[in-house]
C-alpha cells in the first residue's frame, strides 16, 4: 500500500510524476495528464498535453473542450 488515499483523500488531488511506474496502484477514477516534448519539433519549449478522464465518471460527463 502506497498510502495514496492518505495523501489525496476521497476528494483530494495528488500529482504524481512517473505515475506509469505505479499504474496498478492508482484508483479507477484517476485523471491522467501527460506532458510530452514532441520529437519532431525544433522548438525546445514546445510541449503537447493530453488529458484522459476516467470513462463513465459522472463528475466529468458535462465537461466540454
Amino acid at each position: 500500500d502506497l498510502g495514496l488515499d492518505e495523501v489525496a483523500g476521497d476528494d483530494g488531488i495528488a500529482l504524481i510524476e512517473w505515475a506509469d511506474r505505479i499504474e496498478k496502484a492508482l484508483p479507477p477514477n484517476t485523471i491522467r495528464i501527460r506532458i510530452d516534448r514532441p520529437d519532431d519539433s525544433d522548438d525546445e519549449n514546445r510541449r503537447s498535453v493530453r488529458i484522459t478522464f476516467p470513462e463513465g465518471e459522472p463528475r466529468f460527463a458535462d465537461l466540454k473542450f
